[in-house]
């Protein structure tokens, strides 16, 4: 058999290996998410306390990996005691005074792909809603699918709270509520006139601890010592109240007391659909997503259909297989130059 000249033996190697290289790295590499890569963009609350369980929606807004676990709660965060509220590392106290839900992402997610907690996406994401959550030796919890409302028997009344949602990622998973590793996302609905979560943590009119702070970074690494063992971990800010870099909390209780029932991203908005033809950048849509006159229980994410059949509108979205074809085509290219 002739051999084929060196320099062609070693322009098919360096071909070989570029195309190696490729596809090694267009799979998914692992690394922690970015404040506001996950946006909540829509809750229902119709689930009763006694039964039931209530839905969100969530949309990404940069490309999530294989492997990325991120945690959702609605235990109210207090920033005097650097955790969650009920989180304990003894006792029933793994899931806090309220419930957590574990997200796992197995395949890449890009942005403007909504993710629903009714849905799994093919298997490109996995929720946890049940099952034990791994604790210390001494303690105990339960995944389980968020309650959003606090009826107390009395759904409209003065002992109707709303309520808050934590998208955040841990650093471990045993005791995840006690070992925040950075904080991706937070939603506010109502605290029945006290004032939304923008305030400190207070008592309402018939004595009842309610609502949550915004993250200040600051997280408890042993409750049992106090508030003054702490870490300092990557947070989310509010724009409303004067931060302009983040932009990833929103509180929809500015002018009402709660909001029951079915609330999202309206997609008749006309700056909605204005954003999504255009296409929009991250910080374009969490600006968009944050405000709440964006907002509305007549038209919502949740009904996705139409120009939001495929999710929400991003910028720049790659598209990996053509990247990967365009990429070995020009490789291929150099190729058949060096060869003519």
């Amino acid at each position: 058999m002739k051999s084929l000249p060196a320099f062609s033996r070693r322009r098919i190697a360096l071909v070989s290996t570029l195309c190696a290289a490729l596809i090694g790295t267009s799979g998914p590499t692992h690394a922690a998410l970015s404040a506001g890569a996950l946006a909540i963009v829509g809750y229902n609350d119709n689930a009763s306390e006694s039964s039931g369980s209530d839905s969100f929606a969530l949309v990404a807004t940069e490309t999530l990996t294989a492997g990325e676990v991120v945690y959702i709660t609605n235990n109210g965060w207090n920033n005097t005691d650097r955790k969650f509220e009920g989180a304990d590392i003894t006792g029933a106290a793994g899931a806090g005074a309220e419930d957590l839900v574990m997200l796992t992402i197995n395949s890449t997610i890009l942005a403007g792909t909504v993710i629903k907690s009714t849905e799994t996406l093919s298997g490109a994401v996995s929720w946890t809603t049940s099952g034990a959550i791994p604790m210390p030796i001494g303690g105990s919890g339960s995944f389980s699918e968020l309650n959003l409302k606090w009826n107390y028997s009395d759904p409209t009344g003065p002992l109707s709270f709303g309520d808050e949602i934590y998208i955040f990622q841990a650093s471990s998973t045993e005791n995840p509520l006690l070992n925040v590793s950075r904080f991706i996302y937070a939603l506010d609905f109502g605290d029945n006139g006290s004032g939304n979560w923008y305030d400190p943590q207070g008592l309402n009119g018939q004595g009842f601890s309610q609502g949550g702070n915004i993250p200040d970074g600051t997280v408890s690494t042993n409750p049992l010592l106090g508030s003054g063992v702490y870490i300092t971990v990557p947070t989310i800010s509010d724009q409303t109240n004067g931060d302009p870099n983040d932009n990833t909390a929103v509180g929809l209780d500015s002018s009402v007391e709660y909001f029951n029932g079915t609330f999202a991203l309206d997609l008749t908005n006309q700056d909605v659909i204005d954003l999504q033809t255009s296409t929009g950048t991250k910080e374009e849509w969490l600006a968009l997503i944050n405000n709440t006159g964006h907002w509305s229980s007549a038209s919502s994410i949740f009904d996705n259909t139409g120009a939001f059949a495929g999710g929400l509108n991003f910028t720049g979205v790659p598209e990996p297989t053509r990247a990967l074809l365009l990429a070995l085509g020009a490789a291929l290219g150099m190729f058949r130059r060096r060869r003519q």
